[in-house]
């Protein structure tokens, strides 16, 4: 339900009277005295014309007829503001994905270090927040925005009371920009039903991992940007024509690199397998890297590649495949095991899934455990600042690596958060455990050397043996077979 008021309200000495729209669960923001003129469904005003804020960003293209048009949208609320919502596609999600949707003009008023660009009047030039870096300190022009918006009669009111929350650098404090900008992607929505079908061949510790957390990032799989904008990293081996940027081409080996020519410093241009200069897959060497083809020339595009693709291409990159090692490549992929941190569902977990989907139409591991936490006794994340945190490496030189390694298999399964406690480690492994172990060793052994026992006097058939001695035989077989099974299941604790 929406609602046309008119408001009467006193600022300082003057008189302010204002015709607003809003959602009529709002009206109590209101200032002052309130009359409603009209009330409607906010469907009504859906494709109203509205006049531009501010006369900076200019476009006349025709296909924008959706710009200053009122528009539908379920992610916004009549919680707080006036249920009606600017868009700003190059600053949100929401906005972005409402610009594609309806042919919102996508205009980017800010450079990429946070600074608003020179076509932007008053403000061109000046930061769009707060900042300090090193010993540059610079204000962000939010202050006198609000000014400018009061002179233009703008704006309804500005407060300060109004908290929400903002991300901001943990290194230096300073507030993070979220900006759209282009990216190179990988197609994944085009075969997300393969890697949907496909990951219901794993073998998931524990399943619900596999068909919630994980089966549920593949069900709303988002193309995967691939680029990054950094110096360090695998370059993108992408080569774009200078003249028109929707013409390129990837190179997918050094031989194929050796069709291009090197660009020296001077400007003068030999042939890459002649440039005296040893081929180097990194920057700076393939950046000088251009082809020329029927008069025109490529350059790399200057991203690099996302670290996560190096992480999911481990399989057949850690091989040189599928320049050579295809055979044992192919004895070792998918892999039989694998095991991470819960962090990984959509980190390696996805990329491996992922890449191995798209080439070789195949799941990347056949067997996983996904590993989680390991907490102080009262369920608490450990940390140093805390004082909560244990040394591995004193406690398994004072205990013994085995009854650490031991106590965490029995404890509970790897993949739900363990609370670590040394009291009883040392009573139920140590005390119980391991000293039943090496007294039923040590029992046996004294008599076996009584015995004089050596291990390699002829085996009594099992029909001739004691009746004790077939029901020892029987339990060890019987334990080898529950443990192998669980082992073969990844039931690691129950295995234990």
């Amino acid at each position: 339900d929406y609602v046309l008021v008119k408001n009467t309200r006193k600022n300082k000495e003057e008189v302010l009277e204002d015709t607003l729209v809003l959602a009529k669960s709002r009206i109590s923001a209101l200032d002052g005295e309130v009359e409603i003129l009209a009330e409607f469904k906010g469907e009504e005003i859906i494709g109203t014309k509205y006049e531009q804020i501010f006369p900076y960003c200019k476009w006349d293209n025709e296909q924008f007829s959706q710009a200053l048009t009122v528009l539908p949208g379920d992610f916004v609320t009549t919680e707080d503001g006036s249920g009606i919502v600017h868009l700003a596609p190059a600053f949100g999600e929401d906005d972005y994905a409402m610009s594609k949707k309806f042919k919102i003009p996508f205009v980017q008023p800010v450079t990429p270090n946070g600074h608003f660009t020179d076509d932007m009047g008053e403000f061109a030039g000046r930061a769009i927040k707060n900042f300090k870096y090193e010993d540059h300190e610079e204000e962000g022009a939010d202050k006198d925005i609000i000014i400018a918006l009061k002179y233009a009669g703008k704006i309804y009111r500005a407060t300060n009371d109004y908290l929400h929350s903002y991300p901001h650098c943990w290194r230096t404090g300073n507030p993070i920009m979220y900006y759209a900008r282009e990216s190179w992607f990988i197609k994944s929505p085009e075969y997300k039903e393969r890697m949907v079908e496909l990951n219901k061949q794993i073998n998931w510790q524990p399943p619900e991992i596999g068909e919630g957390r994980f089966g549920n990032w593949l069900e709303d799989v988002k193309d995967w940007s691939l680029s990054r904008d950094r110096y360090w990293g695998t370059p993108l081996p992408i080569w774009v024509n200078q003249d028109e940027k929707s013409d390129f081409f990837a190179i997918g080996s050094i031989e194929e690199l050796k069709n291009g020519m090197y660009l020296n410093s001077d400007g003068t241009m030999v042939p890459v397998a002649d440039c005296g200069i040893e081929i180097d897959l990194h920057r700076p060497f393939v950046d000088n890297v251009v082809f020329i083809k029927d008069g025109k020339t490529y350059k790399r595009t200057h991203e690099v590649i996302d670290v996560w693709f190096d992480s999911g291409a481990m399989p057949f990159a850690q091989f040189h495949y599928p320049f050579e090692n295809q055979e044992l490549f192919d004895s070792q992929f998918p892999a039989d095991f694998i095991a991470e941190g819960i962090d990984q569902t959509r980190g390696w977990f996805y990329t491996l899934h992922n890449i191995a989907t798209f080439l070789f139409d195949k799941p990347a591991f056949k067997n996983i455990v996904v590993n989680e936490l390991i907490l102080d006794k009262h369920g608490v994340k450990m940390s140093k600042s805390k004082g909560n945190a244990i040394d591995p490496f004193e406690i398994m030189e004072r205990l013994g690596a085995d009854a650490v390694r031991w106590y965490l298999f029995v404890n509970n399964p790897p993949w739900k958060a363990t609370l670590f406690n040394e009291e009883d480690l040392a009573k139920t492994v140590i005390s119980d455990f391991f000293r039943s172990l090496t007294n039923t060793y040590a029992f046996f052994s004294l008599y076996a050397n009584i015995d004089g026992f050596t291990g390699y006097e002829p085996i009594i058939p099992f029909e001739k043996r004691p009746e004790i001695d077939r029901w020892i035989i029987s339990r060890v077989n019987t334990v080898l077979a529950e443990f192998t099974k669980l082992m073969d299941e990844y039931e690691l604790t129950k295995a234990s």
